[in-house]
């Protein structure tokens, strides 16, 4: 085993807010960075996002020493595919029919990616994600035949596999709540045929009731996290990925900035970055390749902070991002209430929910 010597900040459980290392760290040796998604979190749900990144980091720092970047950044997010606490695979959210649609993303800094997405009944998009990389010419894959290719490597899982309990009552309430507004009472159909035969005047009313929307995503879902994901450098080449399950209540169809390359991931030779937040934003802004861009230029910790003040400018952006630049400097930024985070290399791992 290797010995690692723990430095674990934990703000949200007491611990100190300030730590007395700097949120920066210079090494050319192998280092990870996981996060488990910007948002509110729920009091109940992120002592256990940290426990589980602290389980998961370790392992993976194992595999980035032994099998490389790539398979480091694919084994940590799997595992949080695995859990239910965040959102990515078992524990995404869901869309507005109550189904769960996932996308994920990979890359490496020797211009290879791979990337799929509104793909169901996969347990593990990130895998996928690292096939279509690994076996085909492609870049993207969407739907049924990304799929096709999950089925042909055993990764398809029974409907309602992926459906957590704590996701369904999510969205039951929720639903109850917006139809009650657009049709008054429910009838006695169930929830998803009663939706189907309103569509068009479900979504009408969605669009002209943004506010209401938002009333009720932050009563039922926002205390979710959002998409997950890691970067890693193995002393030779960068990786990083990204996995989600999307917007609580999104449009099936939707896709966000997860599976884009450049927007929600992104590596090169010059440095890696995972971005999770609102995924229409963190597209328009491709956050993930102007981290990289300006970290290349001001260093990790620097570079981050300047983005962030540049694209603030531009948009209102809800967003955290993990980065490393070609000098093997780490950043962490967000600007959200909540960002657990581990990061961890030879000298020690620091894990914190909060910051900036």
């Amino acid at each position: 085993m290797i010995k690692l010597n723990f430095l674990i900040f934990n703000s949200f459980l007491g611990g100190q807010r300030d730590a007395e290392v700097s949120f920066i760290g210079a090494t050319m040796y192998p280092i990870l960075i996981l996060h488990g998604g910007a948002g509110k979190w729920s009091g109940k749900r992120l002592p256990i996002a940290l426990d589980q990144l602290n389980e998961i980091a370790r392992d993976s720092f194992l595999i980035l020493k032994t099998n490389g970047a790539l398979d480091a950044v694919e084994y940590a997010i799997k595992y949080m595919e695995k859990s239910e606490i965040f959102n990515a695979g078992r524990g995404a959210a869901l869309n507005l029919f109550g189904e769960v649609e996932l996308d994920a993303g990979l890359m490496t800094s020797d211009g290879k990616v791979g990337a799929v997405a509104s793909v169901r009944n996969v347990m593990h998009p990130i895998t996928l994600a690292k096939i279509v990389l690994q076996e085909t010419d492609h870049v993207l894959m969407v739907g049924e035949g990304a799929e096709f290719l999950a089925k042909s490597r055993g990764l398809i899982v029974p409907k309602d596999e992926l459906i957590s309990d704590y996701a369904k009552k999510r969205w039951e309430s929720a639903v109850k709540e917006i139809l009650q507004r657009v049709k008054g009472k429910i009838t006695k159909h169930p929830l998803l045929d009663y939706m189907l035969t309103i569509f068009p005047h479900l979504i009408e009313f969605i669009k002209n009731n943004t506010s209401f929307l938002e009333h009720i995503k932050e009563k039922y879902g926002m205390r979710v996290s959002d998409t997950v994901g890691a970067v890693a450098y193995d002393g030779k080449s960068f990786a990083a990925g990204s996995s989600t399950g999307g917007i609580f209540l999104k449009i099936p169809g939707r896709v966000g900035d997860t599976p884009i390359m450049g927007a929600g991931f992104f590596a090169s030779k010059d440095g890696a970055c995972s971005a999770t937040g609102h995924g229409e934003a963190i597209m328009k802004t491709f956050l993930c390749k102007r981290a990289v861009e300006y970290a290349k230029k001001y260093g990790a910790e620097e570079g981050v902070k300047k983005l962030f003040e540049d694209v603030s400018k531009e948009l209102n952006i809800r967003a955290g991002v993990i980065l490393l630049d070609e000098e093997g400097n780490w950043g962490v930024y967000h600007t959200t209430k909540y960002f657990p985070v581990a990061i961890i290399s030879e000298e020690r791992i620091i894990i914190k929910d909060h910051w900036v």
